[in-house]
């Protein structure tokens, strides 16, 4: 191999290495409760309902939470962590139940709540 093949192989390598796991091709990862707390707090995001309406969230201090549809429908609530989960608890939604979720980055806006214990999952572009 000559030298700059060598060089060249070497630049890719770490190339690779600098992009690490969230290039095009890599796995989506499951979030620490750390970094589920990072991307949260303070933000908002956007998604659609399981019957197609699009909804907000808003993520304030101290775990609290708000919730508005396109429809005008409205909520607020809490969030919390149980370990590496999100835990939501709305006053109406889910008639007021909580419900948990284990959190995959997509990208680095994107994200998919999988649901645990029979919760639906869903996706929310954060900002």
């Amino acid at each position: 191999m000559t030298k700059l093949a060598t060089m060249m192989v070497i630049a890719v390598g770490l190339a690779f290495l600098l992009v690490g796991p969230r290039g095009a091709n890599a796995e989506d990862r499951v979030l620490t409760a750390v970094e589920i707390e990072a991307v949260l707090d303070g933000a908002t995001a956007h998604g659609t309902g399981s019957r197609g309406a699009p909804y907000q969230v808003r993520y304030g201090d101290g775990g609290a939470m708000s919730l508005t549809t396109n429809s005008g429908f409205t909520d607020s609530g809490e969030w919390s962590l149980d370990g590496d989960l999100y835990c939501a608890q709305w006053q109406k939604v889910r008639d007021g139940d909580k419900g948990c979720w284990k959190v995959v980055q997509k990208d680095d806006r994107n994200f998919r709540f999988e649901g645990v214990d029979g919760m639906d999952d869903h996706e929310l572009l954060i900002e």
